[in-house]
């Protein structure tokens, strides 16, 4: 279970969980601190589980996911879909309990969950969204926590929240079309799978060879980078009005923590 709901990287996964409450002057309660990071962990182990489930034939043929453990046998297909449905219940039934009735706050559960679900199966796969925007979801999923758990926690959503959380947007969808495109290049290529690297033209001959971009590419990331810094020092900028709060050095923490993870 650990390997497949990736429990190796928990603490990175509630961060932004901890993020929109710390950043919007909210008070948070131990048990709704521990629910909070709990809620994030248990996002990132459903996606992780489902994308598992949805790339188990490619991953047999990359070189680099023999030890996945959906391709060494160590988990079986129907444990891992009892697993992701446990998960989702889960995050469900905790969601509502954080939510305390506000019900725009329980849709939102939901419409993460499902937007786990669509761009884990169809990230790379044709029939989803054209790339880019694949790219935009997954940031979107990975920063809308920011704002939810800020109104979970009886946080301001202040214009320095909302820069904050756009900022981390791009840059999480930056991550994605780095990190994300091109650890498998080679394979994906192979595959045919479709992602914005290779929509603009980045090609690799061998998973260990040189990764060869072109200057679509190279463009595209750019433009992800430099819109998403100007949100960060928006925020920067907007918050330095106000006397210094915890919040900017969250801010700094936060955006180091996402750059040093890629």
């Amino acid at each position: 279970m650990v390997k497949l709901g990736r429990l190796q990287i928990a603490g990175l996964a509630a961060f932004p969980y901890l993020l929109g409450p710390l950043a919007s002057d909210a008070s948070l309660r131990a048990g709704q601190l521990a629910a909070l990071v709990l809620l994030g962990v248990l996002f990132n182990a459903y996606g992780c589980t489902v994308n598992d489930l949805a790339d188990a034939r490619t991953d047999r043929l990359n070189p680099v996911r023999q030890r996945s453990p959906m391709v060494d046998g160590s988990t079986t297909r129907r444990f891992a879909l009892v697993f992701a449905a446990v998960q989702a219940l889960a995050i469900v039934a905790l969601g509502s309990r954080l939510s305390t009735g506000r019900g725009v706050l329980v849709l939102t559960v939901f419409v993460l969950l499902l937007i786990a679900s669509y761009g884990n199966v169809y990230q790379k796969r044709f029939g989803g969204l054209h790339p880019p925007a694949m790219d935009l979801l997954f940031g979107m999923f990975m920063a809308a926590p920011l704002l939810l758990a800020s109104e979970i926690a009886g946080g301001r959503i202040s214009a320095f929240l909302f820069l904050l959380t756009c900022a981390f947007a791009l840059h999480a969808a930056l991550l994605n079309a780095l990190i994300g495109n091109l650890k498998d290049l080679a394979h994906d290529h192979s595959v045919r799978a479709k992602t914005s690297a290779i929509l603009l033209g980045a090609r690799q001959a061998n998973q260990k060879g040189p990764v060869q971009v072109t200057r679509a590419y190279a463009i595209y990331v750019l433009a992800l980078a430099t819109i998403g810094n100007a949100a960060l020092v928006g925020a920067v900028v907007g918050n330095a009005v106000d006397p210094p709060h915890l919040d900017a050095v969250v801010l700094i923490t936060g955006m180091v923590v996402v750059r040093v993870s890629a």
